[in-house]
Parts: C-alpha cells; structure tokens; sequence
C-alpha cells in the first residue's frame, strides 16, 4: 500500500495505482474525457491535468501515486475550461 495526500485528504492505495484513481478513493472529483478503465491510458484530453508536488502539472490518470507525495487539483482553471470550451 502507498500512503499519500490528495487535496489534503491522507489516504493509502494499492501499489500501482494512478493519482486519478487516488483522487476517486478519495471522494474528489477530477474530470476526465479520454479516461476508460478498459482502455489504454493516454492523456489525450488534457482534463485531468493535477499539481503534484515536485512535478509540474501532470495528467493524473497517467501518472502513477508514490509514497508520500501530495496531489491537488489544478488551481488554475482557465486551461481546463478552455479544454472544456474546446470539446
């Protein structure tokens, strides 16, 4: 198990999980639109893109959770509604 921070919120996932589906354990909501479990990952949408501590933002449901970090929602949602607007 990883033991991590998301919003604030410390929760623990099994090894190999992605930050989006820490982000779902945690009850926080991070859009997504490319994003199918039965699918290959690839980012392509852009929607989920997440601040992790120590990267820059990032596509949350590519990058895999590790051992103490933190994740937070994007704090500038201007990218994301231009995202939205786009679709």
């Amino acid at each position: 198990m990883i033991s991590l921070k998301v919003d604030g919120i410390p929760i623990r996932v099994a090894k190999g999980s992605t930050v989006l589906d820490a982000a779902r354990h945690a009850k926080v909501y991070v859009p997504t639109l490319c994003y199918q479990p039965e699918l290959e990952r690839f980012g392509a949408c852009r929607l989920c893109l997440v601040e992790v501590e120590g990267f820059k933002k990032t596509c949350c449901c590519m990058y895999y959770s590790c051992d103490g970090r933190y994740g937070g929602k994007d704090k500038n949602s201007r990218n994301r509604q231009h995202e939205k607007d786009y679709c």
